[in-house]
């Protein structure tokens, strides 16, 4: 589908709304993990946030499901935690109920608009509406559509009532930074690669109980060392764990090093359960024997567990542990996981800090995530990993130039400060004044950057002010959170130049033109809504 398409079908579903007088949505809760929920939560305020909708709460397509032991009318449909629906109902998220909304079911939003078009034209009047995956929305559909129209696919109705909630709660008051903190994941349920006889065979539960690539990816056998390359490479990092968080210790010794994981339960559960590993292993002709399984689980958290340099080992998952958690990653400096998933969209879904700057390595992202990432001051660096495994780190060594435009800790102390962390160029580069002008340079280079420009102009300034408007009410609880001058950073001279560039003038030029209403009409642009006929972007 072409941009213009895409913008056409918009605009037939907008003046559906308005026929209908629908101004609200829900955004729509799956049945998965939390990485999972944040995702398609935001996936599923997309069409509606760029219509103008206002975020009402949350609900889910799913009535109850009749298999699930202990099923209750309230958030029947997380059978996978059930204290995702304790936290979601503890942080006061308005909930809707199946027949409270209208529900419209799409496999992907940006490639079934002839569906959305027919299924909102069946919406009641003065509905609330939810757009819901029929399975899963995955996020490589959307990342760089979002991106493209200067949007924040994680920046939602959703996510910003989250980080509200969670603040009136004073979730994020005890979130420590300080002195370095370093955050090891392990994501081992689910994703598990663990010996399940002794036979030699080594099993991978995150492919084993797919319906294709078992084969390639599920299976290898350690006595003939037949199978899946990929699944012996990944055993072996396993068990180079121990060492690795040595050497992180060895190289940051002044920090402190959480190790958190699901812990195997969730593996073991697949094997004994799941029809299709069940199947595949019958089929490989593969034995699952528990004992065997289990003990090689306990005997590789307690290897961790043991370890003298982790300062604190959180397996499982319960409630208590899922807020810690939570809590871990967001005060980390520097985080290490073999799954990229889960610690993204938990920083994408939770992060409110934003001038808290952190280093995630991990291999590999989903398109647009690096964007996302960056606006919360989150930098991603695979390399690293490899880097502290080869111990070609020391205490002395500053990664500034290397690794995320900053420095990583001071060599004296570990203890971090603000100009440590930020550039003036980066600062200068936040000024609405340059951000308006690189929005007004990158849609300026097609037809269909022209007509979306209005909608990009007014987000990147509505955005622009409710930044600011946090940044004064924190400063104003915490005084020292203030940022320092921009005379105080290393390279004050050279951003300065920043200024003078052609961004950064249109930007202030578009500014000075709409605020003085004159001498500037071109410039005067206007974004039609459905609550008001147009919108002055200032």
């Amino acid at each position: 589908m072409q941009y213009g398409d895409l913008f056409s079908y918009l605009g037939k579903i907008q003046i559906i709304l308005e026929q209908k007088a629908i101004s609200g949505y829900a955004a729509c809760i799956v049945n998965s993990g939390f990485g999972d929920i944040v995702t398609n939560a935001s996936i599923s305020s997309i069409v509606p946030q760029i219509l103008g909708l206002e975020f009402k709460g949350i609900t889910s397509k799913v009535a109850c499901y009749d298999d699930v032991s202990n099923c209750i009318k309230l958030f029947p449909y997380f059978w996978r935690n059930r204290f995702y629906a304790d936290f979601l109902k503890d942080i006061n998220f308005m909930h809707f109920a199946r027949d409270e909304v209208f529900i419209i079911e799409v496999d992907n939003v940006l490639l079934d608009m002839e569906s959305l078009i027919m299924q909102f034209s069946k919406a009641p009047r003065g509905s609330i509406i939810c757009i819901a995956p029929i399975n899963l929305f995955y996020t490589n559909d959307y990342g760089i559509f979002a991106y493209q129209l200067g949007i924040d696919l994680y920046d939602n109705g959703f996510t910003q009532a989250l980080q509200k909630n969670l603040s009136k709660k004073g979730f994020y008051d005890d979130v420590d930074y300080s002195p370095m903190n370093i955050c090891v994941h392990q994501r081992i349920g689910d994703s598990g690669i663990l010996e399940i006889n002794s036979n030699g065979d080594i099993i991978s539960t995150d492919w084993i109980a797919r319906e294709d690539k078992y084969k390639q990816y599920g299976w290898y056998n350690l006595k003939n060392k037949k199978g899946s390359q990929w699944l012996y490479g990944e055993y072996r990092k396993n068990h180079s764990l121990k060492d690795f968080i040595q050497k992180l210790k060895l190289n940051f010794h002044k920090a402190r090093i959480y190790f958190i994981s699901d812990g195997f339960e969730t593996a073991h559960r697949v094997l004994e359960q799941h029809p299709l590993a069940k199947k595949h292993l019958l089929g490989l002709n593969i034995s699952y024997d528990s004992t065997v399984a289990r003990k090689y689980g306990e005997e590789f958290i307690n290897v961790i567990k043991d370890l003298k340099e982790v300062d604190k080992v959180i397996i499982g998952e319960d409630y208590v542990s899922f807020l810690e958690c939570i809590k871990i990653i967001l005060s980390s400096h520097l985080v290490f996981s073999n799954r990229r998933a889960y610690i993204m969209r938990t920083l994408l879904g939770f992060k409110a800090d934003k001038s808290f700057p952190q280093i995630v390595c991990i291999d590999g992202l989903e398109n647009g995530a690096e964007f996302y990432l960056q606006k919360k001051n989150i930098w991603t660096n695979g390399a690293l990993r490899q880097e502290v495994s080869n111990s070609f780190l020391s205490f002395n060594s500053n990664i500034h130039q290397k690794y995320a435009y900053f420095n990583l800790y001071r060599e004296s102390n570990l203890k971090f400060s603000m100009p440590s962390f930020y550039s003036a160029s980066s600062r200068i580069k936040s000024h609405l004044s340059y951000k308006l002008g690189q929005a007004l340079i990158l849609n300026s280079k097609s037809l269909w950057g022209y007509i979306r420009m209005p909608y990009v102009l007014s987000y990147i300034k509505d955005k622009h002010k409710q930044e600011q408007k946090e940044y004064q009410e924190k400063i104003k609880k915490n005084p020292s959170l203030k940022l320092p001058t921009l005379e105080s950073y290393r390279d004050y001279k050279d951003a300065l130049k920043i200024k003078n560039t052609l961004s950064y003038q249109l930007g202030e030029a578009l500014i000075k033109a709409d605020s003085s209403g004159g001498g500037g009409e071109y410039l005067h642009l206007y974004l039609p809504t459905s609550h008001s006929s147009k919108k002055c972007v200032s």
